[in-house]
């Protein structure tokens, strides 16, 4: 009887060793070749819920990655990104987390469409990943709500961490032609509407010679902006902006100086 415990566990470890063997042999087909990227691909295709896809893309998914254009068709937006190249180490897969460095996109575009359902819980990444992307730079990025407003900024660069429920970001900045910001550091939560919160350096104008800092606290809903003004003079404005992603925008503001 004993004999027969020793040869069963002995067949246990022999077929769990094979399981991982094939697990291991799975994950490294997926990150290190064309076709496992390929499978990928389709695989992000087929989701339902959100519509994604995937144009010319070359390398593997542990990196280099190149990928003409990307468009993604939700329900609250949608989205179009051409010349994507980015390198990632997917050896923190295993843990929950993968890191990815050197992010670069050529230009991308999101439309925001007005919301036709009952608010619902929301998520930017499944429950159990985290994706850290450091050294991002964007070339220009155009951002229409479903009221026309429009924002079109360029040389977009900067951090962020992205979890199930939080984007956290920090030094961010990013170029709007009259006025740009640049240190901006702080969080969006994945709720619906989604909140903001953050601070960062602004300036106005070409010549950037009227500066302050920004601090955003709200939602897409309701974003409350307080601006302190420390170059040429020192002041204060204060502006609340509410639908912006419904028809309609109202703007409020009060100018202070001492």
């Amino acid at each position: 009887m004993p004999r027969d415990r020793k040869r069963l566990r002995r067949w246990l470890l022999v077929i769990l060793a094979a399981k991982l063997l094939l697990l291991a042999g799975t994950g490294w087909w997926l990150c290190a070749t064309e076709s496992g990227l390929a499978r990928v691909i389709a695989w992000l295709e087929s989701r339902d819920g959100v519509r994604i896809r995937v144009h010319g893309a070359s390398g593997r998914l542990a990196g280099p990655l190149h990928v003409d254009s990307v468009d993604i068709d939700h329900r609250r937006a949608t989205i179009h990104v051409e010349g994507i190249a980015l390198d990632f180490e997917p050896s923190g897969l295993v843990a929950g987390r993968i890191a990815a460095g050197g992010l670069r996109v050529s230009s991308a575009s999101i439309r925001v469409h007005e919301r036709t359902t009952p608010p619902r819980p929301a998520a930017f990444m499944i429950r159990w990943l985290t994706l850290a992307v450091d050294d991002a730079a964007v070339a220009e990025l155009a951002i229409e709500t479903p009221g026309g407003a429009r924002v079109a900024l360029r040389d977009i660069e900067g951090s962020a961490t992205v979890t199930r429920d939080e984007i956290a970001f920090t030094g961010v900045r990013a170029d709007a032609g009259s006025w740009a910001v640049a240190g901006a550091s702080g969080r969006l939560s994945a709720q619906d509407p989604i909140a903001i919160e953050a601070t960062a350096a602004w300036s106005l104008a070409s010549t950037r010679e009227v500066v302050g800092i920004a601090r955003a606290l709200g939602d897409l809903d309701r974003l409350v902006v307080r601006a302190e003004i420390v170059k040429p003079g020192a002041g204060r404005a204060d502006a609340e902006l509410t639908q912006l992603t419904g028809r309609s925008e109202e703007h409020t503001s009060e100018l202070q100086s001492p």
